[in-house]
């Protein structure tokens, strides 16, 4: 499988554990020294730390609490067969039991390295982006 096919597939696992609940495979997807950064909320701190914040949200998923979707587009991807630097949108949609739906477009940098297997190492959340710039990616 050549690098690009393995990213694609590696986004697609961090987006079916999020839109299912799948907490350990989230995890797994991480390095475990990486660093989170959002400038939302001005912010750097251990990965494992942001973990703590989010698992609520992956177990109300899990449960049926809430229904969420994540999906990905790129604006830029470098690297080399070890090393990726990835930068686009995320849009993240999550519908509660009462029908209240929430929709997030975030742009976002990652830095993921290839040991065995593709891990993320920093995921830098940056300020909100929009519908407009979603659909001028591809």
């Amino acid at each position: 499988m050549d690098r690009d096919a393995e990213l694609n597939k590696y986004w697609l696992n961090i987006s079916r554990a999020v839109n299912t609940g799948d907490f350990a495979a989230y995890k797994a997807s991480y390095h475990e020294d990486a660093v989170y950064i959002s400038e939302l909320t001005k912010t750097s701190i251990p990965i494992r730390e942001a973990f703590k914040d989010w698992q609520q949200s992956f177990n109300d998923t899990k449960e049926a609490k809430i229904k969420v979707n994540l999906q990905f587009k790129f604006s830029q991807r470098l690297g080399d067969e070890k090393t990726a630097f990835e930068t686009g949108i995320f849009l993240y949609t999550s519908v509660d039991r009462s029908g209240l739906e929430t929709v997030k477009f975030l742009r976002f940098e990652a830095v993921l390295v290839k040991r065995k297997r593709w891990q993320m190492l920093l995921e830098h959340q940056k300020l909100d982006s929009n519908k407009i710039e979603w659909d001028l990616l591809t």
